[in-house]
């Protein structure tokens, strides 16, 4: 194999590893916007579901519901609130990976 060819080798290696550098930090910068997207859906229905235990609690007190609807509500929120933590953790944990593909390193060794 002659000098030029493997230059042209070389070359072609690079452009393979630019490329593949590029994607994957598009791929982590895609999941960052849809878990920012995720997170907005889980805020408006965290919303809904707090509307939803203020109405159950006033039927109750009304005398129009059982306290088991307001229980239940309470539930739906409370496992809404879980779920929203969660999706946030996975929102930062993928901008963390966004970053290390960027080529930042952790600086603290309790990271």
């Amino acid at each position: 194999m002659n000098a030029n060819a493997r230059q042209m080798q070389a070359v072609y290696k690079y452009q393979r590893t630019v490329l593949n550098a590029f994607t994957e930090v598009v791929n982590r910068i895609h999941k960052v916007e849809n878990y920012g997207k995720s997170v907005e859906i889980k805020m408006q229905q965290l919303a809904a579901l707090e509307e939803s235990v203020d109405v159950a609690t006033k039927l109750f007190q009304n005398a129009r519901a059982e306290y088991v609807e307001v229980l239940l509500a309470q539930r739906d929120l409370q496992d809404a609130k879980v779920v929203l933590i969660e999706t946030k953790q996975q929102q930062l944990a993928a901008i963390v990976n966004t970053y290390q593909a960027l080529g930042g390193r952790r600086s603290h060794p309790d990271l």
